[in-house]
């Protein structure tokens, strides 16, 4: 498995985990302020169905919030599952045919975008090259003018993806 696709995973189980604690805190809530509702309407004299105290479902506030974590919810399962794309023995001859065409230090970092299987976050270029982030930034400028690659930007990072 390539290393970024373990971070999204691991942002999608706490994204998950995170959505699960918000819903049970909006349930608890929601919970009580119901039955806030029914110990006010004991002193209402109105009839339940026009009493402004009495609620007989949901607020809908509360049903905002469990539509926001189930979304959430939704969110962390695709980054949990997502998969990583792959690439195939002919793509990689291309790319392996491409790499031989360059010189240095763009060479070295297009190869290590084809041995990640075509894709790679910015940050393990730096940590697995120890060059600074200024120079793969100029590195993945040159070979993204040159029609090599394409940053794609996630969150707060930039995912490296070779282009076809």
């Amino acid at each position: 498995m390539q290393k970024g696709y373990s971070s999204l995973r691991l942002v999608g189980t706490i994204t998950i985990g995170i959505s699960v604690g918000l819903f049970l805190v909006i349930f608890y809530l929601t919970q009580t302020v119901l039955k806030y509702g029914e110990e006010l309407h004991k002193q209402c004299p109105l009839p339940p169905e026009i009493c402004p105290i009495k609620r007989g479902s949901f607020p809908p506030e509360s049903i905002t919030g469990f539509v926001f974590s189930s979304s959430l919810i939704g969110i962390g399962l695709y980054l949990l599952f997502a998969k990583p794309p792959q690439i195939t023995a002919k793509d990689l001859t291309k790319f392996k045919r491409t790499a031989k065409t360059l010189q240095g230090d763009e060479r070295k970092i297009y190869e290590l975008v084809v041995e990640a299987g075509g894709s790679i976050f910015q940050g393990d270029l730096i940590s697995k090259t120890g060059f600074s982030k200024v120079k793969i930034s100029r590195i993945l400028d040159k070979l993204e003018v040159k029609g090599l690659i394409e940053r794609r930007r996630r969150g707060m990072v930039n995912l490296i993806v070779l282009k076809e």
